[in-house]
């Protein structure tokens, strides 16, 4: 460690009259470039590679930042110089003249050439029609603002914070058996009342059936007028189906189902597990109000033939 710490300290170890002639070398390069700048910017001059040779050359000896505060200097010289030589190369591509242009302009819309030291009026139409002409080149899109900095906004409404509410974590051995509690004693005037109406729609088919031997199943259930009554008929009617006492069965020549009340005597013969299979054949029918407007539509439904049930607060009839 303690060779290689020598070794590092005679590296950078110069005498001062070394450094000192260092300086004056690189003090003499930026006198000699500040002095004959005219003439390195001449672009057929070669002297400012020379200059920056020596620069290059005097750099191998610098050591301590003293002397490098010097060489940036020089080379920071030599680059603005080289930016002035740069500008005053002439390509001879493209030279602008202001008076060719002006006489251009004037020739394009229709004026007489300008001859040396004359003026000429344009009018203003001939303004006019300069404007429109450039003004292609000059668009530009309109900037953004915003409309929020034209209104004076209010102090913001700070909302209250609802305190959170500690759900009851209950494991499953502390789970109590509760008995189901009877809240609404109204349960069995509904069923009793549906009841009513699954025995008062029985009768209406039995009476319609009395009247035509073919019922088509739509027509009998559809309400052409309420939607909601629709619905409630078919519920109704698969009371009638699930208890045996009506049939659902397709027409062998119109192919639609048709609705029927059950004969008794064949009920009656019927024996209990054949009940039970038939009972088993259900089918779940979805209805949509578009499906009902269209089955208005297609079977001409003019009248409901089940009239809706008038109700009373006391729930009769």
């Amino acid at each position: 460690m303690a060779a290689n710490d020598d070794a590092e300290f005679e590296t950078f170890d110069q005498d001062n009259d070394a450094r000192r002639r260092i300086r004056s070398h690189y003090r003499t390069l930026i006198q000699d470039l500040q002095d004959r700048k005219d003439d390195l910017i001449n672009p057929e001059s070669e002297e400012l590679e020379e200059k920056l040779d020596q620069i290059n050359e005097e750099f191998q000896n610098v050591k301590r930042p003293r002397e490098a505060v010097l060489d940036s200097a020089s080379v920071n010289m030599i680059a603005n110089i080289g930016r002035l030589k740069a500008q005053a190369l002439s390509t001879e591509f493209v030279r602008f003249s202001p008076a060719e242009f002006a006489s251009r302009i004037s020739s394009y819309f229709g004026c007489r050439p300008i001859a040396h030291d004359e003026e000429v009026r344009i009018s203003a139409n001939t303004w006019a029609a300069l404007g429109r002409s450039a003004a292609p080149l000059f668009a530009s899109t309109p900037p953004l603002n915003l409309m929020l900095g034209s209104f004076e906004r209010g102090p913001r409404a700070v909302r209250e914070r609802q305190p959170r509410t500690q759900r009851a974590q209950d494991s499953q051995n502390q789970r109590e058996t509760v008995p189901n509690q009877l809240t609404n004693f109204n349960d069995g005037d509904k069923c009793e009342a549906t009841t009513e109406e699954v025995d008062r729609v029985l009768k209406i088919l039995k009476s319609v059936f009395r009247k035509r031997k073919k019922i088509s199943f739509f027509e009998f259930v559809i309400n052409p007028d309420s939607f909601g009554h629709s619905v409630e008929n078919l519920f109704y009617v698969s009371f009638l189906v699930r208890d045996g006492l009506a049939e659902i069965f397709i027409d062998e020549d119109l192919q639609i189902p048709m609705i029927r009340p059950a004969d008794s005597g064949r009920r009656n013969a019927v024996s209990e597990e054949e009940r039970s299979r038939q009972r088993r054949h259900q089918t779940v029918i979805s209805l949509t109000p578009g499906d009902w407007k269209k089955l208005v539509t297609v079977y001409k439904v003019r009248q409901a033939q089940i009239p809706p049930r008038v109700s009373t607060n006391n729930g009769n009839r």
